[in-house]
């Protein structure tokens, strides 16, 4: 009996140390889990590149930070050094932003300078993608050289990584990158937690690391707490960094300006040998001749390769088969040479940055310009080395289009990507914007790939489009040299992208400021779309960037109200008076006090929103629209104004947006 009395004491024992047992596992989750709560994020190490087959770091990790839908968006910073001869309009273009906005968040004015590896702060829409990732997708235009690999680590020096760019891009090949075609680059990003809130870290600056970073370093300069920020990112105290990744700084508020950190300083030149000796005369002399035979070597096989790739053009040009279609519109490379000499542009300067194709390569392209490929007007789909592309049928001189596009890069923009020349007729070859034109989407036309009516756009949607294509005006305007006015803004000439930004197109009327007199131009021979035709202009030919700023006004109340630029009746007819247009239709909206006032805005607005907008974000784009499209043109606002007011209305957006999709209000 006391050996059975025994048993049950060492059960009864067992069991006690086993439910100690549950018990202190249980407590070893929840304290794991609290602090993976509190940690936020992990760093991603090394493993980004597509071609890396070694990781430090699981694979996902490498596309973007892991972000919840409780909080699915911020407004928040990324660390960029500028590149050599960078302005800050070029680096605003880069990163698909406005210059005023990136001017503002460095403490500079919009005409500041800048110098090589200054550094920058970008400002950075994060939003939780539904992949669970937390990126900014941004579009960039591929240039001559690029492959994934460069754009990720040295375009945007670490920001985003090469698996990252590769899987955003799922149907472009990373290996046959077209020069001109449109990617999107995800730019990795962060919103703080709400542990890391309640801890009173209300930002986490994305900060790319570079060769000789260290975490104190990094700590250091920008004078944030060492534990939070090894916290922020899952590193311990012997934790080890790699360039070319990504590290989060948590701060409680932006500085004024960037720290200077991992900025190279070029190492003082070494002090003059003796006068004297004769080995640094020899090394200099040696030097100086095998720089000289190099120089000349390069300078014959440049020449070679020259006239070796004349001679390949005349002989294709010469041995071309062509359809009785093609004979009309057939014109030998020799043609085409003739042609640029007789316009004075430099053919061989145009095609190293323009591919130039046949008109056997555009037929083929086109299907024979078959009806199923034709998109609009005079501009149908086609494939041209496996890239879908928009190819455009011009008559007449296009060497001033040509010669424009040159100097034009902008990401908000569509670039030329390639030119076909003959003697009737030639081609202009863009990147296909598969999305169609904000036209198509705010009056409910048919998709030009589905054939049927699209889906409407999202308030904040129309507000981001909005400031994409006042970024690309601002850039027109103020930051080409010479400056350019678009002359036919109107929402069927602003494309929409597949990340759903917008791209101004159709530049085919611009013209340059150099040709006006205190940027003014009269003419007799008006040109545009009616309803966006801006009064000075149309009655008595008066041209100016404000004929831009009043088109862009018509576009903005299109965007509010969903209606066409010239209203019309339930038959299609057009109103009579001056009721017909949209932008007089405002004047009832704002009678009455604000309340009244706000009350018919609410009726004015696009429908198809059904209420989900902010009240106060549509007033003050009403607002603006209004001043956009006001009769003296004195009074109308420039651009980089107006991209200014929708910055700060997109800002407001996303954290309305952002706080209804956690009331479970919005949907996107």
């Amino acid at each position: 009996e006391r050996e059975r009395e025994r048993e049950r004491e060492l059960h009864s024992s067992a069991a006690r140390m086993g439910r100690a047992c549950i018990v202190f596992c249980i407590f070893c989750f929840l304290c794991s889990g609290i602090l993976r709560a509190s940690a936020q994020q992990s760093y991603a190490g090394v493993g980004g590149d597509c071609s890396t087959s070694t990781s430090t770091t699981s694979a996902d990790i490498n596309v973007g930070y892991s972000c919840s839908q409780a909080l699915p968006s911020c407004q928040t910073y990324s660390y960029y050094r500028t590149q050599q001869s960078q302005s800050l309009s070029d680096v605003a273009s880069l990163f698909a932003t406005n210059t005023s906005a990136l001017a503002s968040a460095n403490s500079l004015s919009t005409s500041s300078s800048l110098t090589a590896n200054q550094p920058l702060f970008i400002p950075i829409s994060c939003a939780c993608n539904s992949l669970g990732y937390s990126v900014m997708g941004i579009p960039y235009t591929i240039q001559p050289d690029d492959t994934f690999f460069k754009i990720a680590n040295s375009t945007f020096q670490g920001l985003t990584t090469c698996t990252g760019v590769e899987d955003s891009n799922p149907t472009v090949s990373a290996s046959s990158l077209v020069i001109g075609a449109s990617i999107t680059v995800p730019l990795r990003c962060a919103c703080p937690s709400q542990s890391q809130l309640g801890q009173g870290i209300n930002l986490l600056i994305t900060y790319p690391i570079v060769s000789g970073d260290s975490v104190d370093v990094i700590n250091s300069g920008f004078r944030a707490n060492l534990s939070l920020l090894q916290g922020a990112n899952s590193l311990s105290q012997n934790s080890i960094i790699y360039a070319q990744s990504t590290i989060l700084i948590p701060l409680a508020e932006k500085p004024e300006t960037p720290p200077s950190i991992g900025i190279t300083v070029p190492s003082t030149p070494s002090p003059a040998p003796p006068a004297g000796k004769k080995s640094s005369h020899v090394g200099m002399y040696v030097g100086i001749a095998v720089g000289a035979f190099l120089a000349g070597l390069i300078i014959i096989l440049a020449i070679c390769c020259f006239k070796r790739r004349r001679r390949h053009r005349s002989k294709r040009g010469r041995n071309a088969n062509t359809s009785s279609e093609a004979a009309l519109m057939e014109v030998s490379d020799a043609k085409s040479s003739s042609f640029f000499k007789k316009h004075e542009i430099d053919i061989d300067e145009i095609n190293y940055k323009l591919p130039s194709y046949s008109t056997q390569d555009i037929l083929a392209a086109t299907n024979n310009f078959d009806t199923s490929n034709h998109i609009k007007g005079s501009v149908y789909r086609g494939i041209l080395k496996d890239q879908t592309v928009a190819i455009k049928r011009i008559d007449g001189n296009v060497s001033n289009r040509i010669s424009m596009f040159k100097s034009l890069h902008h990401s908000n923009l569509v670039p030329l990507v390639g030119i076909c020349l003959g003697t009737r007729e030639s081609f202009l070859v863009y990147p296909y914007v598969g999305k169609g034109s904000l036209k198509d989407w705010l009056h409910d036309f048919p998709h030009e790939e589905t054939r049927s009516p699209p889906s409407h756009l999202s308030w904040y949607a129309r507000v981001r489009i909005a400031a994409d294509v006042a970024n690309a005006l601002e850039y027109l305007h103020e930051y080409t040299k010479p400056g350019f006015v678009h002359k036919n803004i109107a929402s069927s000439n602003i494309l929409v992208d597949a990340n759903f930004r917008g791209k101004l197109s159709n530049l085919g009327l611009a013209k340059s400021t150099e040709d006006m007199e205190e940027g003014v131009a009269w003419t007799s021979h008006i040109e545009g779309k009616q309803g966006y035709l801006a009064p000075e202009y149309m009655n008595e030919g008066m041209l100016s960037s404000k004929t831009d700023v009043f088109a862009f006004g018509v576009v903005l109340l299109e965007m509010l109200s969903g209606e066409e630029p010239i209203l019309r009746d339930e038959e299609g007819m057009q109103l009579p008076g001056k009721s017909a247009f949209l932008w007089e239709s405002t004047n009832s909206v704002l009678q009455g006090d604000d309340v009244v006032a706000q009350e018919n805005l609410k009726h004015w607005v696009d429908p198809t929103l059904k209420g989900q907008y902010p009240l106060h974000c549509a007033m003050k784009m009403l607002l603006l629209a209004r001043r956009c499209v006001s009769q003296d043109p004195v009074a109308r606002p420039s651009v980089s104004y107006i991209a200014s007011i929708l910055m700060e209305i997109m800002e407001a957006s996303q954290k309305w947006e952002s706080e209804g999709a956690r009331d479970g209000v919005v949907g996107r």
